[in-house]
């Protein structure tokens, strides 16, 4: 769990501050709740820098006010690289090569980011959109990330075949040029 392992990491008067996806707290009805039951949440209990927030708290403010944000693979990790802030992604992400973002598979890696996030890396608007220009220009095929966005080009939505065009185009890029990481 990858809080825990950034707690152990984390520089001296660091703190984490975890907020749940407001998904985890939906009623799926027969598909019963994907949220998680009090257990999951006994691991963090002792762990006096990590603290989690109520989802009252308004997204942006606390993204804006982090040193960086981790992730294992969620849309705030992408909305954090946009905003020009430090990425830790502990999972599959299409923008985990993105300026910027350092994917995490291991303690090691955790440590490693976690120091290099300390230092200071400097990140630029110029930067990711360059990146994301270059990705986009080199997709062959269409891409919708979202079936409310192919059905408005009159297409069909097909999650798989989109991964599997986002993993396609970033292994080409870093391939080709990886002046991007």
């Amino acid at each position: 769990c990858f809080p825990v392992t950034t707690a152990k990491y984390l520089p001296k008067k660091w703190s984490i501050a975890v907020k749940e996806h407001p998904g985890q707290y939906l009623d799926y009805g027969s598909y019963n709740y994907i949220g998680r039951s009090k257990n999951f949440y006994r691991p963090y209990a002792g762990i006096p820098n990590l603290q989690f927030v109520s989802l009252d708290i308004p997204h942006f403010d606390l993204l804006d006010q982090s040193k960086c944000v981790a992730c294992v693979n969620g849309t705030v990790g992408w909305q954090a690289m946009v905003r020009q802030k430090p990425v830790m992604v502990f999972g599959e992400a299409w923008y985990k090569f993105g300026p910027g973002v350092f994917p995490v598979a291991n303690a090691f890696q955790c440590k490693k980011a976690l120091a290099e996030i300390q230092k200071g890396i400097v990140l630029s608007k110029n930067k990711t959109v360059k990146w994301l220009t270059q990705f986009l220009q080199n997709c062959t095929n269409e891409i919708y990330l979202t079936k409310e966005e192919a059905e408005e080009w009159g297409r069909k939505f097909n999650a798989s075949k989109t991964v599997s065009e986002i993993k396609k185009q970033l292994l080409k890029m870093l391939t080709t040029n990886n002046s991007f990481y």
